[in-house]
């Protein structure tokens, strides 16, 4: 078993961490091509800004991130001809991105009209009867109406005007409630005698028809003298004076 190197061990650890480099310096390709090949297109073109030396043996990465994205797309093509794949790879990106937006904007308008259709086609509640709008077409007096799906505000205003209509008419069906009272056709300010109401009378029954022992409680009427009796004045038996 052969013990790595150094140089082997810090290529490893550089692999790993490809991502969190921005400049290689000076270093040879030959040194820095196993990290240059773990780093993603848009990293190596960075790295290559910093490190220019290195853009003239990269067309070997460059190829390979060709066949790895756009494969399917230039398996038709002749690909013999190519001398700059980082060239070739960015058209190849642009060419994409371009596809994907017409498809996206096709996408994107086909779903419009579905939901225009939808708009078209979809089921609308009325709120009202349509056959109160052809009556009052014809003239005739129509109270609004609601619909299970009208809120309480609507409902509480139908009923309102109902009952003004009710009243309109000046015949009222049925009291509203137990305390209502119908408006009164006397002139305000004006008053009416309001007759009395008869008290109403005790009726004792006879002292004789009374059990025993109810006779010695009610109270005995006390017998008042006889009034005496006076002669009676004849005005032709009267004396003359002479």
């Amino acid at each position: 078993m052969t013990v790595p190197s150094l140089q082997d061990l810090c290529v490893k650890v550089a692999q790993r961490y490809v991502q969190d480099i921005e400049d290689l310096g000076d270093h040879p390709f030959s040194l820095v091509e196993p990290i240059l090949a773990c780093a993603r297109p848009d990293h190596l073109i960075r790295l290559e800004q910093n490190s220019p030396h290195l853009r003239d043996d990269t067309q070997g990465l460059w190829k390979v991130h060709v066949y790895r994205e756009f494969g399917l797309d230039i398996t038709d093509q002749d690909t013999s001809n190519i001398q700059d794949w980082r060239r070739a790879y960015e058209d190849f990106k642009k060419r994409r991105n371009a596809q994907y937006n017409l498809a996206s904007k096709k996408l994107r308008s086909a779903y419009t009209k579905l939901e225009q259709n939808k708009q078209h086609k979809r089921i609308v509640s009325l709120e009202f009867d349509p056959k109160s709008i052809q009556q009052r077409k014809r003239g005739r007096t129509v109270l609004p109406t609601y619909t299970p799906t009208s809120s309480l505000m609507n409902r509480a205003k139908c009923d309102f005007m109902k009952k003004a209509s009710m009243y309109r008419q000046g015949k009222p069906n049925k009291p509203l409630s137990s305390t209502f009272r119908f408006p009164s056709s006397r002139p305000t300010g004006t008053t009416c005698p309001v007759p009395a109401t008869p008290q109403a009378s005790v009726i004792r029954p006879p002292v004789s028809k009374l059990r025993p022992e109810k006779q010695n409680v009610l109270p005995k009427r006390q017998s008042s003298p006889p009034r005496p009796v006076l002669p009676r004045h004849n005005p032709t038996s009267a004396p003359r004076i002479p």
